[in-house]
């Protein structure tokens, strides 16, 4: 979305796919950003209302950020070598000897573990106990006080810095050096016959069986995460399953709410309380603010 006020130079900017030709070569400064005065002469024929000196020059420590992307792409053509190395040649490999060593009885493997689990227990469902929401504050209607304004001055002069992007550096030669493979060798193969094969036991397999097991009974109170409800949704929903604070269980009344479970008829003031000094509080019906704008 553009600003309420768009300068032919800056309009030029936003639909531009390079960077524009600047009026002016002279060097500024402003807001501590120094550059070149891009549209001087529109500023120097600029007519308005009042003279462009009556206007601030606008400070914004979060600016505006728009990207711009350039048409086309710059040539950039990166070298590249390759050169092959030869290996010396390797030394003879050793002959192969084949032993074949007396047939060895294989260890027995772990055994087939089968745990058998019995049913489940037959668990009663869990009870939810639901307090009926408290009786909502009476509304405070909201009033309207209207203190004449006066005219501001005007706008500050944005400050609008186009920073060009640097210009890609040239391609990084790549040169590549490749080994070649080693040559071809022989190995010789020689055979050794085995003894006789050994006698092997045949195991047995193996049931275990647990007991059941001891149950020591204990309760454990988890207070979950304070959540927004609306209490008539609440109780539009859960109207029939309702109870009073004094039918809950006692584990509820006994843990420590988050905060004071006490109903309060004070409201407080926020945002800009400093206007109530412009008004008189006795006349508007309003005394009981006086407190807080002495």
């Amino acid at each position: 979305m553009l600003p309420p006020y768009v300068s032919r130079v800056e309009q030029a900017i936003r639909s531009s796919n390079q960077p524009i030709q600047p009026e002016s070569t002279e060097m500024i400064e402003v807001n501590g950003q120094r550059g070149v005065w891009v549209n001087k002469a529109e500023v120097e024929n600029w007519q308005g209302e009042i003279p462009i000196s009556s206007y601030l020059i606008n400070v914004d420590p979060n600016p505006e950020i728009v990207t711009l992307r350039y048409a086309n792409c710059t040539e950039r053509i990166q070298q590249l070598s390759l050169k092959y190395l030869r290996p010396p040649k390797p030394a003879p490999p050793g002959p192969i000897v084949i032993k074949q060593q007396a047939n060895f009885p294989t260890p027995p493997a772990p055994p087939i573990i089968i745990r058998q689990i019995p049913d489940l227990p037959c668990n009663p469902p869990p009870v939810t106990v639901r307090e009926a929401p408290p009786p909502p504050p009476q509304p405070i209607p909201a009033k309207e006080i209207v203190i004449p304004g006066e005219r501001i001055p005007p706008p500050p002069r944005r400050v609008i810095i186009e920073r060009l992007a640097p210009q890609p550096p040239q391609a990084q030669p790549i040169s590549v050096e490749r080994w070649l493979p080693y040559e071809k060798r022989e190995r010789q193969v020689v055979l050794e016959p085995k003894p006789c094969d050994p006698c092997v036991e045949k195991p047995k397999n193996v049931v275990v069986e647990w007991e059941p097991q001891c149950v020591n009974p204990s309760t454990q109170l988890t207070v979950l995460d304070t959540t927004d409800a609306d209490p008539v949704s609440y109780a539009q929903q859960n109207g029939s399953t309702l109870v009073s604070a004094s039918s809950l269980p006692q584990f509820a009344l006994n843990a420590p709410p988050p905060q004071s479970l006490e109903p309060t008829t004070q409201v407080d003031l926020v945002g800009d309380v400093h206007g109530l000094r412009l008004i008189n509080l006795e006349k508007e019906g309003l005394s009981q603010y006086s407190s807080l704008v002495r």
